[in-house]
C-alpha cells in the first residue's frame, strides 16, 4: 500500500506531529504557570475575598488568632545589618548585587548565497551573569574569570514590628520584591571599597579591566509603611501558617488589596484560557490528520466521521482539568479531586456524544481493531503480490519468474547450447590435427 501527497495537500503525519507537540507544550507551560503562580493568586483571592479581616496595627484582639488579617502601618527595626562591607543601621533588608567586567561573546548570522554564514564578536561588558569563556568559539584572547571573588547576599533582620504584630526573619525577606528598595546613601562608609556613581568599586587595583567586580547595594530601611496579609498567631505574629503571606508598599485597604489580586488574577485567567484554546487547537489539528489519511484506504473511508467543536472543546477541558488537578494534588487534594471529577466528566460526555454522532453501521466498532486488520490485510496482499508477480531471479541479463523457469531453460536453452558447442570446439581440434597430419 503506497500513500502519495499531491503539492497542496495536507500532510497527515505532519498534522498528528503538530497537534501532539502543541498539546504537550500546553500542558507543559499550563503545569509550570499554575504551580508557581497560578494557584497561588487562586488562594490569595479567596483568602483575602472570604475570610480576611481588617485590623488595626495596634493594638491586637486576641479573638482574631488564627484568622487571616489585613494589617497596615509602618514596620520598624532598631538592628543592623552588615556583609563585611557596608554596615546599615535601623535596616529591614539589605541586598546586595554583583557584577564583574568580562569577555562577552555577540553572535551574528548573515545570509550569504544558499548557506548562513555567523561571525562572532567579543566585547569587554559589565555583566551579573558569569559568561563561561571556556565555550567560546575563538578562546584565546578573551579569558574570564571562573567565578566571582563577591557573590550576590540578601541580608534580613531577624525581627520587626508592625505596630504590636511581630515579624520574624522569614517573613521579613518576604518584603524584598513586594516593598520597593532604597539605593545606599553615598555617604555611607565601606571597608576596600569605594563609591562611585552609584556603585562600590575595590579600592585597590583598576576595576576596568577583565575580572573586575563592582558591587550595587539596595535596602528597605525601618519606618517603611506597608500593608500585610498574613494569619494572627498567639503572641502577635504575623505568619503563613493560612498558606497566604502578601506584603504591598505603602498603606492600602483590604479593598485596595482585592484590586490588585483582581488584576494578577486576569492575567492567571488569559494565559489559562490561551492555554486551553492551544490544546484544543491541538486536538482539532489531530482529528484533521485522521480525516486525511483515512480516504486513502479505501476500507477506511467510512470511517472518517469529523468530530464536533463542541466534542473537541470538552475533550480539551478534560485534558485542562487533568494537567490542573496533578498541580493542585501538591497544593490542596481537595480542590484536585473536584478538578479530576471534572476532567473524567468532561472525557466521558465528549465520548458519548462522539458515539452517538457515529452512523449506525459503525456502533460497538473498534477503530483502532479495523485499522490494524485492514494493515494485515493490505500486508498479506503485498506478499503474495510479491510473490506471484514481482519475484525475479536474474541470471546474466535474464529473468525468470520462479526456479521452474530457471530449470526449464536451462534444459531447454543453455544445455544444448553449450553441447552444440563442445561438439563445435571438437571438430574444429579434429580438423587443425588432420591439417597437421598431412603436413
Amino acid at each position: 500500500m503506497r500513500i502519495r501527497f499531491r503539492a497542496g495537500e495536507s500532510n497527515p503525519l505532519a498534522l498528528f506531529l503538530s497537534g501532539a507537540s502543541l498539546i504537550f507544550v500546553s500542558a507543559v507551560v499550563l503545569f509550570f504557570s499554575e504551580f508557581f503562580n497560578g494557584s497561588m493568586v487562586d488562594e490569595a483571592f479567596f483568602a483575602v475575598s472570604k475570610h480576611a479581616v481588617s485590623v488595626p496595627s495596634s493594638p491586637v484582639n486576641r479573638a482574631n488568632d488564627g484568622k487571616t488579617v489585613v494589617v497596615s502601618g509602618k514596620v520598624t527595626t532598631d538592628q543592623s545589618l552588615s556583609d563585611g562591607i557596608v554596615s546599615v543601621p535601623n535596616v529591614l533588608v539589605l541586598h546586595r548585587s554583583v557584577e564583574m567586567y568580562q569577555w562577552v561573546k555577540h553572535v551574528r548570522t548573515r545570509r550569504s548565497g544558499n548557506r548562513n554564514v555567523v561571525s562572532y564578536s567579543y566585547t569587554k561588558e559589565w555583566s551579573s551573569a558569569l559568561h563561561n569563556s571556556a565555550k567560546f568559539h575563538h578562546k584565546n584572547g578573551h579569558e574570564n574569570r571562573r567565578n566571582f571573588p563577591v557573590q550576590p547576599a540578601t541580608l534580613s533582620a531577624s525581627s520587626a514590628n508592625l505596630g504590636d504584630f511581630r515579624l520574624d526573619k522569614k517573613h521579613i525577606s518576604k518584603l524584598e520584591g513586594s516593598v520597593t528598595a532604597l539605593p545606599l546613601p553615598s555617604d555611607l562608609p565601606s571597608k576596600g571599597y569605594v563609591f562611585s556613581n552609584g556603585y562600590y568599586y575595590p579600592s585597590v587595583g583598576a576595576h576596568d579591566t577583565v575580572g573586575g567586580i563592582r558591587l550595587r547595594y539596595s535596602y528597605i530601611p525601618s519606618e517603611t509603611p506597608v500593608s500585610v496579609v498574613g494569619t494572627q498567631m498567639p503572641g502577635n505574629s504575623l505568619t503563613d501558617k493560612g498558606g497566604v503571606f502578601l506584603a504591598y508598599d505603602g498603606l492600602l485597604s483590604k479593598s485596595d488589596i482585592l484590586k490588585k489580586l483582581k488584576k494578577k488574577s486576569l492575567s492567571v485567567y488569559l494565559y489559562r484560557i490561551g492555554c486551553l484554546l492551544a490544546i484544543m487547537l491541538g486536538l482539532m489539528s489531530i482529528d484533521r490528520a485522521k480525516m486525511t489519511f483515512l480516504p486513502f484506504i479505501p476500507e477506511m473511508t467510512k470511517y472518517a466521521v469529523p468530530v464536533s467543536k463542541k466534542n473537541t472543546f470538552l475533550r480539551a477541558l478534560s485534558v485542562f482539568s487533568g494537567v490542573a488537578a496533578f498541580v493542585w494534588l501538591f497544593l490542596n487534594s481537595a480542590i484536585a479531586l473536584l478538578l479530576a471529577v471534572g476532567c473524567v466528566a468532561c472525557w466521558g460526555k465528549a465520548k458519548s456524544n462522539i458515539l452517538r454522532d457515529l452512523p449506525p453501521e459503525m456502533e460497538g466498532v473498534n477503530l483502532f481493531k479495523e485499522f490494524k486488520d485492514v494493515l494485515k490485510k493490505e500486508y498479506q496482499n503485498g506478499m503474495e503480490k510479491s510473490r506471484k508477480e514481482e519475484a525475479r531471479i536474474i541470471i546474466g541479463n535474464r529473468k525468470f519468474r520462479s526456479f521452474k523457469e530457471v530449470k526449464d531453460a536451462f534444459r531447454n536453452e543453455f544445455i544444448p547450447k553449450i553441447k552444440s558447442q563442445l561438439f563445435n570446439r571438437s571438430s574444429e581440434r579434429i580438423a587443425d590435427k588432420d591439417k597437421k597430419e598431412d603436413l
